[in-house]
């Protein structure tokens, strides 16, 4: 082989072999500082009700709750998800009262306590609303893995994508499962009982 050659594929080899290193040293950093984080952060977070009172995750710890995550302006998942949450909940009869249900606005520009108790009202009571700052919404979406995120639509206005699952939490606030926006209630059923049992 070419002198030269042998010494650029060398030191090509030796850059790969420095890459690939590097990333798995990142790749472990990141790694064990999300662990790190996940402990610390211990699904915490302070929002504000739709009856105006200040809430935290204490308020909720010591029964199994859901959280979903959406809009008042939102044209369809938010309003049909919720209307099966309601169903749902009129399936569980009395066991719903031994679950949290709270629906957490990702518009807190527009989406105040006073308009989130307006548009709850169209639903199942057991639904609490919460809302809160931007700073609040976005330390709550780091701690319970949830993306939202502002799109401009072309008149100026924007609209709000979100995940659209509901996360179906323990007592102490740690993800069990998650509901997929139109999931079958025949799975549906199982997984609530489930997690009212557990």
């Amino acid at each position: 082989m070419n002198p030269l050659r042998a010494i650029r594929t060398g030191l090509w080899a030796a850059a790969g072999v420095a890459a690939v290193l590097a990333m798995a040293v990142w790749l472990g950093w990141w790694q064990e500082t999300s662990r790190n984080d996940r402990s610390i952060n211990n699904r915490s977070f302070q929002m504000t009700d739709h009856t105006g009172r200040p809430v935290t995750h204490a308020d909720f710890e010591g029964k199994p709750s859901l959280l979903f995550f959406g809009f008042l302006s939102c044209p369809e998942i938010c309003p049909t998800t919720l209307g099966e949450i309601s169903s749902w909940l009129n399936d569980l009869g009395a066991d719903a009262d031994r679950l949290n249900v709270l629906f957490v606005t990702v518009d807190p520009k527009r989406d105040t306590p006073g308009e989130l108790a307006a548009y709850l009202s169209s639903f199942d009571p057991h639904i609490r609303g919460l809302s809160g700052t931007a700073a609040q919404l976005s330390a709550m979406s780091r701690n319970y893995g949830f993306f939202y995120a502002e799109m401009p639509m072309e008149d100026g206005d924007y609209t709000m994508q979100h995940t659209s699952s509901v996360l179906l939490l323990d007592a102490g606030l740690q993800l069990v499962t998650t509901i997929d926006y139109h999931e079958d209630r025949k799975v549906v059923m199982p997984k609530l009982r489930r997690l009212l049992a557990s």
